[in-house]
């Protein structure tokens, strides 16, 4: 049987913005968010190991 998962992009946003200390590109916008998002997403693949 395959597995769905559903995924919360706000608070893994959320709580990526406020636990990892401020990142920045070169034009100052904050890009903590999406790092720690894209990080717990690749986590979540490589102990999952999904299908296809």
């Amino acid at each position: 049987m395959s597995k769905i998962f559903l995924i919360d992009g706000n608070s893994f946003c959320y709580r990526a913005f406020y636990a990892i200390r401020q990142l920045s590109n070169s034009r100052g916008e904050p890009t903590n968010a999406i790092y720690g998002f894209v990080t717990m997403l690749r986590k979540m693949i490589k102990d999952e190991k999904p299908e296809g």
